[in-house]
């Protein structure tokens, strides 16, 4: 395990210079899944796939990347209602953000990002498969909650195409607030929709939509 327990606010600070991951060897990351793809389960709805998953007015709010020998890459840009940081994670280093109002848990498998208020802003399980994402992430006065049956804006359900049963292979949940509207934006080229009542089928069927689609993208340094 890298560490259980809340980082104190020196701990936090320190990571800036010093990164936890260095100092116990754990170049990989802090973050560690058996899984060689990456997955999370946000509001039952299933996202397959590399890159952003979270995007408001362009800006990617949570992005998953894979590494190397199964380690993901993690990271995300946390706001309050007022716009104002809470944490800037960058491939699963703490880059800033204000440790005296916000704690971080971490071990290998689980992220847990808190307010001093006990308010938890973002926790990430990935000890099973998929990971499990409940999370809430505001931008422009715009709220995307993660934490229930369904994804929300705004307490108001983003859609039926992302209700709790589905799964997407390559695609991003895209937050546009000058409309304002939800869509679903494709990753590469294409996307795939996934519908199948079995949890284990669905995971399965995803995947492998998204090996397809990875499979069929040209090179990203091949240029036509």
């Amino acid at each position: 395990m890298a560490t259980k327990g809340v980082f104190s606010e020196i701990q936090q600070r320190e990571m800036q210079v010093s990164p936890f991951n260095a100092r116990k060897g754990l170049t990989g990351g802090m973050l560690y899944t058996r899984q060689e793809y990456c997955a999370v389960l946000a509001g039952g709805v299933l996202l397959v796939g590399e890159g952003p998953v979270i995007v408001a007015d362009g800006e990617p709010l949570l992005t998953l990347t894979p590494g190397t020998n199964g380690h993901v890459r993690f990271s995300v840009n946390l706001r309050d209602e007022n716009d104002a940081l809470v944490a800037l994670i960058q491939d699963n280093e703490w880059i800033s953000g204000d440790a005296t109002v916000w704690d971080m848990e971490s071990d290998h498998q689980k992220l847990v990002v808190r307010s001093s208020a006990n308010r938890v802003a973002l926790n990430l399980n990935m000890k099973g498969e998929p990971a499990h994402l409940r999370a809430k992430f505001w931008h422009s006065g715009y709220m995307v909650d993660l934490r229930g049956i369904g994804i929300r804006v705004n307490g108001v359900n983003a859609g039926q195409h992302l209700s709790e049963g589905l799964a997407f292979a390559g695609m991003a949940l895209d937050l546009d607030t000058e409309i304002p509207r939800v869509q679903l934006t494709p990753q590469l080229k294409n996307g795939f929709l996934v519908s199948e009542h079995n949890p284990l089928e669905r995971l399965k069927k995803t995947v492998e939509a998204w090996r397809r689609l990875k499979s069929e993208e040209p090179s990203r340094g091949t240029r036509t």
